[in-house]
């Protein structure tokens, strides 16, 4: 359920937050693209507008070329020059790349450049939806990705092979006739995965019957374990399934995970 509700609170704090200037001389180009790597504070990875991935170690000082992505072989459509979504496994061995509203990425093994997966989501109103790329940890620590494979379906699939693990018979979506089971009238969002690995969120879109009209951002908390291996519908009508309030004509807003049980959302209506 929902708890407490907006508000600026003031408490006393032994958190100290200083300012250091660091010169990396080895930096040769402009890192448009920046994301830093789960478990540290001082690494970062980058990309540059010629789409090369590049290490940056704020300790050591240093910058250290990865890979140039082969635009034309894994992600068609990647332009360097809009918003680019980085995101980077927990084990820090691959990451996903995409233009944030595009439709095409890529998961990337860091150590070689090699393509280890790509996927796509379709054209349907990416204009107005962050492409939803996540990653997870399956039981035996191995990374998985969850990703939208259309406007209105996830998937998860194994990361360095590209498996999929939540294969499932399509639900074309129609405004016309009766609701199908598992039909979801919802356009996919950024996710964000609890830090236990147990629930998924996103705060989507729902847009109304008839398109062109402004819609409402809707979050949403599943259970990303009971979608992995108990029900493959679980995100789209499973019983874990949980709404948090709503915001019209507000989505894709920022949330936070504070711990593996509550989620920070900016911008719903709770009454």
């Amino acid at each position: 359920g929902i708890v407490g509700k907006p508000a600026i609170v003031d408490r006393s704090s032994s958190i100290c937050i200083a300012n250091e200037r660091v010169v990396v001389s080895d930096l040769k180009d402009q890192l448009d693209h920046i994301v830093g790597l789960s478990g540290s504070s001082a690494q970062y990875l980058g990309l540059t507008p010629e789409c090369e991935l590049v290490l940056l170690d704020l300790r050591k000082a240093s910058a250290t070329k990865l890979a140039k992505l082969n635009i034309a072989g894994c992600i068609p459509s990647l332009d360097p020059q809009k918003k680019v979504k980085i995101e980077v496994s927990r084990c820090g061995t691959l990451a996903a790349i995409c233009n944030l509203y595009g439709s095409y990425g890529a998961v990337i093994e860091l150590a070689t450049g090699m393509t280890k997966m790509t996927f796509e989501r379709g054209w349907k109103h990416i204009e107005d939806c962050k492409f939803p790329v996540a990653f997870c940890t399956a039981r035996d620590g191995s990374p998985l990705l969850v990703h939208a494979s259309d406007w209105n379906r996830l998937d998860i699939c194994d990361a360095n092979s590209g498996r999929l693990l939540t294969d499932r018979t399509p639900i074309p979506w129609s405004a016309n006739g009766p609701k199908r089971e598992h039909d979801l009238n919802f356009f996919q969002c950024q996710l964000l995965i609890s830090p236990d690995q147990t629930w998924i969120a996103e705060k989507g879109l729902n847009y109304p019957y008839k398109y062109g009209k402004d819609g409402t951002g809707i979050p949403r908390i599943w259970n990303l374990q009971k979608w992995l291996h108990e029900n493959v519908f679980e995100s789209e009508d499973g019983s874990s399934i949980r709404t948090v309030g709503s915001r019209y004509e507000l989505w894709d807003t920022p949330m936070c995970w504070i711990n593996d049980q509550t989620l920070a959302v900016y911008g719903v209506d709770i009454e």
